[in-house]
């Protein structure tokens, strides 16, 4: 067992200044698939020499963004209500929603209009920080370190996680976030010292102060009320974005999240699908077969050693 620490939900980012500059309302950012991508059209600049010089939209190839737009599409990722009904014993992403997902992704990067940052969060932040790129899509974490780096460049959107043209009832976003465990096998005053700062942490002050210095937002309602968090939420209105992207979305099993043993290593082989994807070596439907075939491997596997 463990008590959460913080929470988080993947958001767009976008930069309002460019929104301004090619004609499109600053404060309404794209949602859907669609929509992000004519926008991502629209905010693509090229140089005198035909080089682009500014992309409209750069996602990261990061395996729980993965997860969070097969949320948002109202998709299960895994069996037996993602692993949450009964133990999971296959992933599902290889499925109509799936193909769709990278179906539009690949379209973006071909046609010129996405950036590809390969599998690298950073270098995604830093494209978006250095006005490479015009959107992207991150944690709610990044958004302090975003706001202190481009203060006084341009000015920070943040709107809610792309979804499918139909926006599903079904589609949410997941939580995310940290918790802290206390290990049973630790000698008991070791414990009791490990208990006694959780309980710090969550006292509302530190969840406040937590929620001010990251991006991050607190599990205590009561810290909303304190000085950090209403300054910083007043300031920046980025802040609450996350909050209402999560309260919005549907509780059910599509937006609880997969459970797997085995999920650092399908997170891993779903950002080498994606990437599989985008460099042309293999065709959408035949990396989410493959990815899957591999996974399923790997589940039965684990499934087998932990009865």
């Amino acid at each position: 067992q463990s008590m959460p620490f913080n929470a988080s939900a993947p958001i767009l980012y976008y930069n309002k200044d460019a929104f301004k500059e090619v004609g499109l309302d600053p404060a309404k950012p794209p949602v859907t698939f669609t929509e992000i991508a004519d926008a991502a059209k629209k905010l693509t600049k090229k140089d005198a020499s035909g080089a682009t010089v500014r992309f409209g939209f750069g996602p990261s190839i990061y395996g729980w963004l993965f997860e969070q737009l097969m949320a948002t599409s109202g998709a299960l990722y895994a069996d037996n209500g993602n692993g949450r009904d009964n133990r999971a014993t296959k992933v599902v992403y290889n499925s109509a929603a799936g193909k769709a997902i990278l179906d539009w992704w690949k379209a973006g990067v071909d046609g010129g209009y996405f950036y590809n940052p390969g599998i690298d969060n950073d270098g995604a932040a830093n494209a978006f920080n250095a006005q490479k790129t015009a959107m992207y899509i991150e944690s709610i974490a990044r958004l302090r370190g975003h706001i202190t780096t481009i203060a006084g460049k341009f000015e920070l959107g943040a709107g809610l996680y792309p979804r499918p043209d139909s926006k599903p009832a079904t589609g949410g976003n997941i939580i995310g976030g940290a918790s802290l465990y206390i290990m049973k096998s630790r000698p008991p005053a070791e414990q009791q010292a490990a208990w006694e700062f959780v309980k710090y942490a969550m006292t509302p002050a530190v969840q406040a102060q937590w929620q001010s210095d990251t991006g991050y937002y607190p599990i205590v309602k009561a810290a909303y009320d304190q000085g950090p968090s209403k300054d910083w939420s007043t300031k920046y209105p980025q802040f609450l974005t996350a909050i209402t992207e999560i309260r919005d979305s549907p509780q059910n099993r599509m937006t609880n999240g997969a459970v797997l043993g085995v999920m650092p290593q399908a997170r891993q082989r779903t950002q080498k699908m994606i990437e599989s994807v985008l460099l042309g070596q293999a065709t959408t439907q035949a990396a989410l077969d493959a990815a899957v075939e591999d996974m399923n491997t790997q589940i039965d596997k684990y499934n087998k050693a932990n009865p």
